[in-house]
Formats: C-alpha cells, structure tokens, sequence
C-alpha cells in the first residue's frame, strides 16, 4: 500500500490543464469526460473560477472513494471531492450537462453517478449493459453521446 503514483496526480492534471488553457476556447468550451476525468472538471471550474462551460458531458462519473480495490484508491485519491466544493457554482456555470451511466459498471456504481449527477444538476441518461463505456466491456461506440455535441 506504499505505492504512490508519479504521473496521475490531482497536481499534475492541474499543471497540464494550465500550459493548455491558453490553447483552448473557452468561449464555446465543451467537456466530455469519463471516469475519474469528470471530477477533474470540477476541479478545473474550482481552479478557474471564470471559466463557463458550453456543454459537459460525463460518462461513468463519481466524487470520491468507490470500494477497497488499493491500487484504484492510491490513483484515484488526490482527486476525490473536498467537502468545500462549490456545486450550486458548477451548475451556474455551466450550460448543459449531461451524466451517462450504466446498470452494470463494474467500477463506478450507479449511486455513484447519480450523486454527481444531482450535485451538478445535470441530466441523466442510463445506459443499459454499457459497463464501464470501454473496450473491456465490449462498449466501441457512444452513438447516444454524440446526440449532445
């Protein structure tokens, strides 16, 4: 359990995030984010508190700790949602938002998102049989996300 990871880090995504900010439209700025990515989002909005959203669609997202796998946990918890986010402020601030999440996700359970869900205000879209939306469930496209671009 002494593992600690070099490059998936909460610091490192910011810092990366911050060298392409510049690159970025953030006029007409869309999102679409899986797994542990759509908690990054809500770091990034906490960072940048200018920053709006366009659209953000998440897929399997989820705010903090998802079961006692040590290796997901050592990647995962510099990420999980400190107890001062803003939420009321996310879903101001952002335009359109959607979660996707499926009936039988082998990571993210659907409590998971559905708590996200309702802390950022976002629609809900269930996905039957999608796993965790990759190849290991056999899931190669996401014609129902497509519908929200």
């Amino acid at each position: 359990e002494g593992f600690v990871p070099k490059q998936q880090t909460l610091r490192n995504w910011l810092d990366t995030f911050t060298e392409l900010l510049p690159l970025i439209d953030t006029e007409n700025l869309t999102i679409v984010a899986h797994s542990l990515a759509p908690l990054f989002v809500l770091h990034i909005l906490q960072t940048y508190p200018d920053l709006k959203l366009k659209n953000a669609l998440f897929v399997a997202p989820f705010l903090g700790k998802l079961g006692d796998i040590w290796q997901i946990e050592a990647v995962n918890k510099s990420f999980y949602a400190p107890d001062n986010f803003d939420y009321t402020d996310f879903s101001k601030r952002t335009q359109q938002s959607h979660v996707f999440y499926s009936d039988n996700d082998p990571y993210v359970p659907e409590v998971s998102a559905l708590d996200f869900a309702e802390k950022v205000n976002a629609t809900l879209h269930l996905i039957d049989n999608a796993g965790h939306f990759n190849s290991d469930s056999s899931y190669e496209t996401f014609s129902e996300l497509l519908e929200y671009l």
